[in-house]
């Protein structure tokens, strides 16, 4: 209990300003930055710039979390250090996504890829599915915005699970489950008339 209470007026001085809590905070809590730090680490230049972005992470969740709520303070750590180290890790896969320039076809012969017009994955690409199929948009409202994604890029635009995972920087089993359900969506409302 003493423990959590040294946290607490910690937390409140390095609020205060003073650089003494912030390191002391930092270093009781080492351990926890370094597990997150270790788990995505590859995404990152080099092993200080993954430390540098959660310790950045970790001076930003003593200056928000809340007090006086019923998680310790290194539950609230955790989350801000993995969601910054995670949100540089989506946007370093998406970037080694689109890296390739060219690639070499069946018949040997090197194709340049074309430009990306959609630097972002997740931002609606079923658009231009819905303005030629007008009758599929009500199919497709019935799914999650992530489920929508991986249907449109597996069965119209053909890409393959592994693909559509990297370029979601998540697994290939969530991506074949997401569309799993994402067919059963549109089955049952193709049944039901929906």
């Amino acid at each position: 209990m003493q423990a959590h209470w040294d946290t607490t007026a910690c937390i409140r001085h390095a609020r205060r300003g003073c650089t003494e809590s912030k390191e002391r905070l930092l270093t009781r809590y080492t351990p926890l930055i370094l597990s997150q730090v270790r788990r995505y680490a590859s995404s990152f230049p080099t092993h200080a710039d993954a430390y540098q972005t959660a310790v950045t992470a970790a001076l930003h969740c003593i200056m928000a979390c809340p007090l006086d709520g019923d998680k310790p303070f290194a539950y609230y750590l955790k989350a801000f250090v993995r969601q910054a180290l995670r949100h540089e890790h989506l946007t370093a896969c998406r970037d080694r996504f689109y890296t390739a320039v060219s690639v070499l076809t069946t018949d040997g012969a090197e194709t340049d890829l074309p430009d990306v017009v959609d630097p972002d994955p997740l931002g609606r690409p079923e658009e231009s599915f819905m303005l030629r199929h007008d009758g599929q948009k009500a199919l497709l409202n019935h799914l999650t915005h992530e489920e929508r994604y991986v249907l449109v890029h597996c069965c119209i635009e053909g890409f393959t699970e592994t693909a559509v995972a990297r370029r979601l920087g998540c697994s290939q089993a969530k991506v074949s489950r997401r569309l799993h359900k994402a067919k059963e969506k549109v089955r049952s409302a193709c049944r039901f008339g929906i």
